[in-house]
């Protein structure tokens, strides 16, 4: 099938958009900007269509989703969380992999990149407690470090699956399924539907990892 001129200069503005967002000369943002401008320029699609996409209340969703997210972190009010959490339960190197977890599962309701939740958030706190305990890369891993990483690890995976929010691309699925099926999945829907194996994986997970993956020390005062 021979594809239309507008096709061609089409898919060169949607390489250049991308290959843009991989070099970063400029932010994100702006950079789609550029690619949205050139294509109602090159009169590919007709400004309506290029912005038909904006128009859409889960591309809102996430957008406002990923400001709170920005400043949970900023503030400093998601890290206060998480030490919240450590301060109440990790008093063994059990308590700290939940204490974690549930930091994640709170976070996931509004944070809608596990990136930003686990990179931003988790994963320094969670590099601090083990070197707390002197457990480094390497040799030193197993004291407590590589115990709390594949904690954390997968229990952001089940964050992850159980809040429409718990990451950008449940939005996606969940406007496939509006589209190709007719099913409407709203925030509650999602939650109600996840939220019985995704709490049975959250309790079993760390008790399972703990008996298949022990730390070599276990109390944590």
């Amino acid at each position: 099938m021979e594809l239309t001129p507008e096709a061609w200069r089409l898919l060169i503005i949607f390489a250049s958009t991308i290959v843009g967002l991989m070099i970063f000369p400029r932010a994100g943002g702006a950079v789609v900007v550029v690619g949205l401008t050139a294509t109602v320029l090159a009169e590919v699609l007709p400004i309506e269509e290029a912005l038909d996409g904006y128009s859409n209340p889960s591309v809102w969703l996430v957008l406002a989703a990923f400001l709170i997210s920005r400043a949970l972190i900023k503030t400093g009010l998601a890290r206060r969380i998480a030490l919240l959490f450590v301060r109440s339960f990790g008093g063994t190197s059990l308590g700290l992999s939940y204490s974690l977890i549930a930091t994640d599962v709170v976070l996931a309701t509004t944070i809608p990149s596990n990136a930003a939740r686990c990179g931003g958030v988790i994963l320094p706190i969670t590099r601090s407690l083990a070197e707390l305990y002197k457990s480094y890369p390497g040799s030193s891993a197993s004291l407590l470090g590589s115990y709390l990483m594949i904690a954390i690890y997968q229990g952001d995976i089940i964050a992850a699956a159980m809040f429409l929010t718990g990451q950008a691309s449940n939005v996606l699925a969940a406007d496939f399924a509006a589209d190709v099926a007719g099913v409407s999945i709203s925030w509650g829907r999602w939650l109600v539907t996840a939220s019985v194996p995704a709490a049975v994986s959250l309790v079993l997970i760390p008790l399972l990892l703990h008996r298949l993956h022990p730390p070599q020390i276990t109390r944590t005062p």
